[in-house]
């Protein structure tokens, strides 16, 4: 199985298990997750894998949308991303394609690998001075 993470927009997240074999979904949830994907994202992976009788030793490979979206978001999913392909040994791939998930699952089949994912942000950081 690969995990696929998405929060491409400020109040919604998803997480599909995508089979190895052939592109096809699973299952998936979705849960609104405001500004609390840092708190949700762990605890619903978590969940999620245990209630498709799986564990986490048997993911093959984890995919994640790579943006443009919420900068935190980004940050959250790929963070929480790299770290889990890390701790597990398995391949991380991301994608800004327009099928991003198709595009990720032919990445993960061809064996591919990234070691981290860098999420795209589509546009320079906006910093603002510090007001006194």
């Amino acid at each position: 199985m690969y995990l696929f993470i998405e929060a491409n927009n400020d109040s919604q997240a998803r997480l599909d298990l995508i089979s190895v074999d052939e592109y096809k979904s699973i299952n998936h949830i979705s849960w609104a997750c405001d500004r609390s994907l840092s708190q949700t994202l762990l605890k619903n992976i978590d969940s999620f894998i245990k209630s498709n009788q799986l564990s986490l030793s048997d993911l093959k490979g984890l995919a994640v949308f790579a943006g443009p979206a919420s900068f935190t978001n980004l940050r959250i999913t790929h963070t929480v991303a790299n770290t889990l392909a890390y701790g597990l040994e398995i391949a991380i791939v991301n994608s800004s394609a327009k099928d991003w998930k198709k595009d990720c699952w032919q990445k993960l089949n061809q064996n591919q690998n990234f070691k981290i994912i860098k999420p795209n942000y589509g546009k320079q950081a906006s910093i603002t001075l510090r007001k006194k």
